[in-house]
């Protein structure tokens, strides 16, 4: 007799939890960044106070602002705020000096004429909305206060400037974090979203689990990669500051959606479990794909977070090899002829999302194995 639990495919050591980390290194970015505001605040304090400047909240308020979780984040939202702050101190002085608006109905016709404009440049560019807030300033001086539209807008762009530089520079001293290791973490985790679905989807073709466990995972993983773009546009912006880094993240990026769209096409085709006959010969193959799938993609995310190499694809190739054979097997036997013919075009769907999978994660192995390379 043989043991037949040493010899079952469809057994495979589960991805070990994550070790335990500390309260410091779960937390380490957000204090980080809570040292760069309290710096930034206070480096743009005592700059203003060195110039003399009366009113240096507004300096204030813009390196707060400024301050980003990454150097390339602080770069665009410095960028932003300064266009943002030239448009609307531009505009909004250009209409106070042509328009006169002592009373409430010039101003309120002046504001009609700034702010219409740049509430449009702020609807085609939403990080331009300080625009219209300048224009108010410079439109609205305070109670008791007679100032110069041309000089107010001035004052407010020195202002302004203040804070962006100051912002920006304390983003570069003071404990900065690259967009590198942000795009890392956020990779990592994509990915160990991604491999839980793979596993879900696959065991929902067995009839070992339900499609809709996946719900919270989907919804999860959709929220995750809507600010993935947002960090793969900081690290574009922080890579053209920092020359000598020759890596481009946007091809992460687009590779990262294809993998989620070929789990999409898993999806579609695992949304009700295969009839008992074809699960009990596929069962096995689909059991070793779904684990070195998420072993692939748990390892993966670890080393684009810098802490293990790029894993061998050879395992994913062989298993879906495995799934193809089975197949095709089962075709040849006769085994999918007494099925409807949407039960075989859900196979073959299945088959194509397997491929196209793999397609993409030889793609996403190149640009992992490129990304451990640079960080070394």
């Amino acid at each position: 007799m043989h043991d037949t639990k040493t010899k079952r495919p469809d057994r495979y050591p589960m991805i070990a939890d994550p070790p335990k980390t500390s309260w410091f290194s779960k937390h380490r970015s957000q204090l980080f960044l809570a040292i760069r505001l309290l710096a930034s605040v206070i480096a743009t304090y005592i700059v203003t106070t060195l110039l003399g400047i009366p009113q240096p909240q507004w300096a204030v308020l813009t390196a707060l602002i400024v301050t980003q979780g990454s150097v390339g984040g602080s770069i665009k939202a410095s960028g932003d705020r300064f266009i943002g702050t030239l448009a609307g101190a531009v505009w909004g002085g250009a209409v106070a000096a042509v328009i006169p608006h002592s009373d409430a109905v010039g101003l309120g016709e002046a504001l009609i004429i700034a702010i219409g404009p740049l509430a449009f440049l702020t609807a085609m560019r939403p990080g331009l909305r300080v625009a219209p807030i300048t224009a108010i300033i410079v439109l609205i001086a305070p109670t008791g206060i007679t100032v110069d539209p041309v000089e107010s807008a001035a004052i407010r762009l020195f202002e302004i400037t203040i804070g962006c530089v100051v912002g920006l520079v304390t983003s570069l001293i003071v404990l900065p974090v690259r967009s590198r290791q942000q795009l890392g973490n956020a990779t990592n985790s994509a990915l160990q979203q991604m491999g839980e679905l793979m596993g879900i989807y696959i065991a929902s073709a067995l009839g070992t689990r339900t499609a809709s466990e996946s719900e919270a995972t989907e919804e999860a993983l959709q929220n995750h990669l809507d600010k993935f773009g947002s960090i793969t546009t900081e690290a574009i912006q922080e890579r053209r500051l920092y020359r000598a880094v020759d890596y481009d993240p946007a091809p992460i990026f687009r590779t990262i959606m294809r993998l989620r769209h070929d789990l999409v096409i898993i999806q579609q085709a695992t949304h009700e479990p295969l009839p008992t006959s074809i699960a009990s010969r596929l069962g096995p193959s689909l059991n070793r794909l779904s684990a070195v799938t998420q072993e692939f993609l748990h390892e993966s995310g670890l080393a684009m977070q810098g802490e293990a190499p790029a894993p061998s694809l050879e395992p994913v190739e062989l298993a879906i090899d495995g799934f193809n054979a089975a197949f095709d097997q089962l075709r040849e036997e006769g085994g999918t002829r007494t099925y409807p013919s949407a039960t075989v075009k859900r196979l073959f769907s299945l088959g194509h999302g397997f491929e196209q999978f793999l397609r993409h994660c030889t793609d996403f192995n190149e640009r992992t194995k490129e990304w451990v390379a640079r960080a070394h």
